[in-house]
């Protein structure tokens, strides 16, 4: 296939497919063992990628094919920058094309708005953690798992050195005037697992962000890894970041250690 009708075809045709990893709920990622590059990859028929997600879960990978609309297509590629993909594998019959995603699309250029103003996103962090949690959820034993202590060392020391938007809902109380306005009550979100333990979340960009705040009614402020501890609750067990994308729990006790772990990096 011509590369120019390709990326044509990736702005123009009505709708695509994605394999989508069931293990983050995010698009599966593969790091190509020639050229590096982080991939994924996209599909012109929706029997093509049912064949390609059948092969990976027959290797204990289970993916699902999402579609996606021509006026979606947009959103989708750029949010792939925030994941760290740098590359995309159009695939459509029997023949396949490697782009650079810069190809295809450009980064969103916010170099004129101040640094506090600016969107904040984690490339690295998205990266490293999909790659971990791909892994780690496999299902196959431990022992097959040979990279996953690799997978795990880059995904702490991007964890550790990361910001984070934490989510709060203000609400402002009619009946309690104080000086210079209205008396403000703060309410902190949580989530519970299968146990019902407590984690309260936290996001790496502004797209995980939104996701959970499907109804508008949270604020979220940045913070450094170091600072989350003190904004748990005495009932959490500990943060999970990003909660509807790759849901990595961290336990309370773990936010010290990791940053002990990686101080002199």
């Amino acid at each position: 296939m011509d590369k120019n009708q390709v990326l044509k075809k990736l702005q123009m045709m009505e709708v695509m497919y994605v394999p989508y990893a069931r293990a983050t709920n995010m698009p599966f990622i593969v790091c190509d063992e020639e050229t590096y590059n982080d991939q994924i990859f996209i599909f012109r028929e929706e029997k093509d990628v049912q064949i390609f997600a059948k092969e990976y879960t027959a290797k204990s990978i289970p993916l699902m094919g999402v579609k996606f609309k021509n006026d979606q297509f947009l959103n989708f590629y750029t949010s792939l920058f925030t994941m760290g993909v740098n590359a995309i594998v159009y695939t459509e019959g029997e023949e396949s094309v490697e782009l650079e995603l810069l190809e295809l699309v450009q980064p969103p250029d916010y170099s004129q708005l101040p640094e506090e103003k600016r969107p904040l996103s984690n490339p690295q962090l998205q990266l490293t953690g999909l790659y971990f949690m791909q892994e780690l959820r496999r299902k196959v034993d431990n022992e097959e798992k040979k990279n996953l202590p690799e997978l795990e060392e880059e995904m702490a020391a991007n964890l550790v050195k990361a910001r984070y938007i934490v989510s709060m809902r203000v609400n402002e109380k009619d009946d309690q005037e104080v000086e210079g306005g209205k008396k403000s009550e703060v309410q902190v979100p949580f989530v519970k697992n299968n146990n019902g333990e407590i984690f309260q979340p936290v996001f790496t960009d502004v797209g995980e962000f939104n996701k959970f705040n499907r109804e508008k009614n949270l604020k979220g402020v940045v913070m450094n890894f170091d600072k989350l501890q003190s904004i748990l609750m005495e009932q959490s067990k500990g943060i999970v970041v990003n909660p509807l994308g790759f849901n990595l729990i961290i336990l309370k006790e773990q936010i010290p250690a990791f940053v002990k772990r990686f101080e002199q990096e």
